[in-house]
């Protein structure tokens, strides 16, 4: 939710530092150019920002049973007790090293 309200913030600031910039250079005051130059590049920034952490902060889902299928061993991490892939070596949530049962007996 918080994504969503700054990523529509940054998109709202970039329309209007845009529309201060045509504005600026309408009635030829130099200080809102600079001002509207600077609040673009503030907007630009922050909704790559908000962007990159959003993709980075959604949660990672398996498809186990396409794995499964791929002929991939699906192993619990000991440490998080979330279901990963063996092959993986280190668990996606955790990053503990994964361990067969079979090896631990």
């Amino acid at each position: 939710m918080i994504f969503k309200f700054t990523k529509n913030f940054a998109i709202t600031l970039t329309i209007l530092s845009i529309l201060s910039i045509f504005y600026s250079f309408y009635q030829k005051l130099p200080i809102i150019l600079i001002i509207s130059i600077i609040m673009f590049v503030v907007s630009v920034i922050s909704m790559l920002f908000t962007l990159s952490i959003e993709i980075f902060s959604k949660e990672k889902n398996l498809d186990l049973e396409e794995l499964q299928r791929q002929g991939m061993t699906i192993v619990e991490c000991y440490n998080c007790s979330k279901n990963n892939v063996l092959e993986d070596i280190y668990c996606i949530y955790c990053g503990e090293k994964l361990e067969n049962s079979d090896e631990k007996l």
